[in-house]
């Protein structure tokens, strides 16, 4: 899709947050958001409050839908409690990564890797575990962050992010904005991007790799479908196991264009 093809530019909020608790997405919506309508009549705002999770994903899928049949550009801001696994919904349900994802990639295909996700969400950067980097990327740019995020600092924060963000549309000083009011260092979010990603998982020799569950992986599957692969001496199977993992980190070096969709481009 390309931006003189956009017929709605706009936010959709997505929240599901425990009665006592803060609602800082409607405070968003119904103040800075709202206000900055009043400056860009074009700008769209949306708010969803989110009882369960059968609700969550027919919504998340309607505005899916929605974004590629009308050719619609939304940024995506979720506010909502999390874990390293996925979301927790106000009603206690959980939601996980691999539920989503293949949601957000509908999105970030038709806007040809430029979907950008902002996760208010504790530990919201575990989505990365998740991507697979022989498919297409799920966005082009998230916000998130790997630790427990304070509930208070996120009101104060995203203030100032879309009061820069709007209209200047630059991520990365509007992402200063919002860590420059955030005292605490685990509240402070993070830019990731669909190249930074797959950057980072085709390198095996990154720290955060871990070897020693990929060979494990392998050997089952080596093992798996060949009953005497565990008889060859300890020594052979390593050579063979490193071997593979090579390759197929070399496979995902080779998918980079497809992953980043410039075959589309």
């Amino acid at each position: 899709m390309n931006s003189e093809d956009v017929k709605r530019f706009g936010i959709i909020i997505f929240e599901s947050l425990p009665d006592e608790d803060i609602k800082t997405g409607y405070e968003l919506f119904s103040s800075t958001l709202t206000n900055k309508t009043y400056e860009e009549d074009l700008l769209y705002i949306e708010y969803l409050d989110l009882e369960n999770k059968d609700i969550f994903l027919n919504e998340l899928l309607r505005i899916a839908n929605e974004a590629i049949d009308n050719n619609y550009f939304y940024f995506l801001h979720f506010e909502i409690h999390g874990f390293n696994g996925g979301l927790i919904l106000k009603n206690g349900e959980e939601i996980f990564w691999h539920e989503l994802l293949p949601i957000f990639q509908m999105m970030n295909i038709h806007y040809l890797d430029t979907l950008v996700i902002y996760l208010a969400v504790c530990e919201g950067a575990s989505l990365l575990k998740e991507i697979n980097p022989i498919e297409r990327s799920p966005f082009g740019s998230i916000v998130a962050s790997p630790h427990k995020i304070i509930e208070k600092d996120l009101a104060i924060g995203f203030e100032k992010f879309y009061e820069k963000f709007f209209f200047s549309f630059e991520l990365n000083a509007s992402l200063e904005e919002y860590n420059t009011v955030i005292k605490n260092e685990k509240s402070r979010l993070s830019l990731i991007t669909s190249q930074y990603c797959i950057n980072t998982l085709c390198n095996i020799e990154r720290e955060t790799a871990d070897k020693e569950r990929l060979f494990k992986i392998l050997e089952d599957t080596f093992n798996k479908y060949d009953p005497n692969f565990k008889n060859l001496p300890e020594s052979e199977i390593f050579e063979v196991l490193k071997k593979e993992l090579y390759e197929i980190f070399e496979e995902f070096k080779l998918n980079r264009d497809f992953y980043l969709m410039n075959d589309l481009k």
